[in-house]
């Protein structure tokens, strides 16, 4: 896999931060963020 670009699934992202309970609230604020912005975009159609 040289010269080549790794990506990573983001479930699998979600998984490992959230193996720590401390990581829960910066999960909750992200996913608000992500629904207020995702609220904004239909409001604006």
């Amino acid at each position: 896999m040289s010269g080549r670009k790794r990506h990573i699934r983001f479930d699998w992202a979600i998984k490992r931060i959230l193996r720590d309970k401390a990581n829960y609230g910066i999960m909750a604020a992200i996913t608000d963020l992500t629904i207020e912005e995702v609220e904004q975009i239909i409001a604006g159609l």
